[in-house]
């Protein structure tokens, strides 16, 4: 009862007419000037009443778990010279600062190729996180057999949320080694 009060005086101020009730009835009395704009509001606030009822997916600890997780994959690729669980991190459509998915993917075979061992190292930093996006801000270092001094840099790494699956969606430096 108190929303359907609200609602009559939020439309009798936006008509600009005073609110008028049936003395016999108690109700109130609708000019068509007052009908139109209810009548135009009234998908608005089913709009507002419909998706006010929507959940949002709110991050969680399992959701900062699974982006660790994606890191620590793509740790176990590059270790492993694993170019088929490597793409299995990364999103098809990547795209970052010119780079896409051809373009890291090729580097990274092309490091697996010219190199022995390659141990790749990230610290664990906190996960920035907005419903269906990750940022991971660390250090990385990759240690390569026959190096030699590491190769140390700083990756903002970029996550999406894509049909339930955490994967790299942009960040990675392209070092080749």
């Amino acid at each position: 009862m108190l929303v359907d009060s609200k609602l009559r005086y939020f439309i009798a101020q936006i008509s600009r007419e005073p609110i008028i009730m049936n003395q016999k009835t108690h109700k109130p009395i609708y000019s068509p000037i007052r009908l139109s704009v209810l009548f135009l509001l009234l998908p608005v606030i089913f709009s507002v009443f419909i998706f006010s009822g929507c959940e949002r997916a709110k991050p969680t600890k399992a959701d900062r778990d699974e982006v660790r997780a994606v890191m620590e994959m793509r740790q176990k690729a590059i270790q492993n010279k694993d170019i088929d669980l490597y793409k299995q991190v990364i999103i098809p459509d990547y795209n970052d600062a010119g780079v896409n998915f051809k373009t890291l993917v090729e580097v990274m075979q092309a490091n697996f190729d010219n190199n022995a061992s390659i141990e790749f190292r990230f610290k664990r930093s906190m996960v920035d996180m907005s419903m269906n996006s990750a940022r991971m801000v660390g250090q990385i270092s990759y240690i390569v057999s026959g190096a030699e001094e590491p190769v140390y840099d700083q990756e903002i790494t970029i996550f999406r949320r894509v049909n339930g699956q955490w994967k790299i969606s942009g960040g990675i430096k392209v070092i080749p080694l």
